[in-house]
């Protein structure tokens, strides 16, 4: 095992420690990896790092900053632990994320995309649309986490969080029939799907420039034109800032108009 190697598996442990996710934790890996790759992690400079950050010209702003959040919390650690003296990544510049557009899935599509797909691929695409859930939290879904009695789904998302959601009536006879069956929703032997292979499960239903993603935010857009709670909205999407459940939440041209009328 390299030196790099043998760092990044003591932050990992570290990392773990701390009860971070395991998708998170492996995203900081690959990072860490990548890096590694051209770089001593004990020596490198801050100038070094911002050269490795500017030379991938296909990364969006989304993952530029991603990356730099993994570098940045690693040196932090190896300088506190002193594995280093400094921290070369303390003083690189954070990068800026423009507010993305929310994206909701149009309805004519999801009603398409739910009488022609297969069954399995239909359970996958309605958690997308009617419970909000992530396409990693729809593809590690498991018959435990349906509370048939309360009609909830306790999901643990992002950063540990966990949330409750209740089953729209879209959900109820599929998790039913989820429950009784038992163990993963999306099996895969004895382990469910991941979510890339979720993903290309749904994608052929939706059609060009739309993802699993965009059924969560129908999902968000819905719920909020429904209750204006956009507290409640934030809870169900599991989002640790509720300025990125206003990301979510499209703004129909009816809702403009009714705006303008009321002045």
């Amino acid at each position: 095992m390299s030196r790099n190697d043998e760092l990044i598996a003591l932050y990992d442990a570290y990392c773990q420690a701390g009860s971070m996710s395991p998708g998170t934790r492996a995203l900081k890996r690959n990072y860490l990896q990548r890096f590694g790759a051209t770089h001593d992690l004990l020596t490198c400079t801050s100038q070094e790092i911002v050269e490795w950050l500017s030379h991938n010209p296909t990364w969006k702003p989304a993952t530029r900053r991603s990356a730099r959040s993994a570098l940045t919390t690693f040196f932090s650690w190896a300088r506190k632990m002193g594995h280093r003296d400094d921290d070369p990544a303390a003083d690189t510049m954070a990068v800026r994320v423009p507010p993305g557009a929310p994206k909701p899935c149009p309805e004519s599509v999801l009603e398409h995309a739910i009488s022609s797909a297969d069954p399995r691929t239909r359970v996958a695409i309605l958690l997308g649309a009617y419970a909000g859930l992530r396409r990693a939290e729809i593809a590690g879904l498991h018959a435990d986490m349906i509370d048939l009695e309360a009609m909830t789904l306790r999901i643990t998302g992002k950063g540990g969080r966990t949330r409750v959601v209740p089953l729209a009536e879209a959900l109820v006879e599929p998790m039913t029939e989820a429950k009784a069956r038992g163990g993963y929703l999306f099996p895969n032997g004895d382990k469910p799907v991941t979510p890339t292979t979720l993903g290309r499960m749904v994608k052929p239903y939706l059609g060009p420039g739309l993802s699993t993603h965009t059924l969560r935010h129908r999902f968000a857009t819905r719920v909020y034109a429904g209750s204006r709670n956009l507290r409640a909205t934030q809870e169900l999407l599991g989002h640790a800032s509720i300025a990125t459940t206003e990301r979510y939440t499209a703004v129909t041209d009816t809702e403009r108009r009714e705006a303008v009328a009321g002045l």
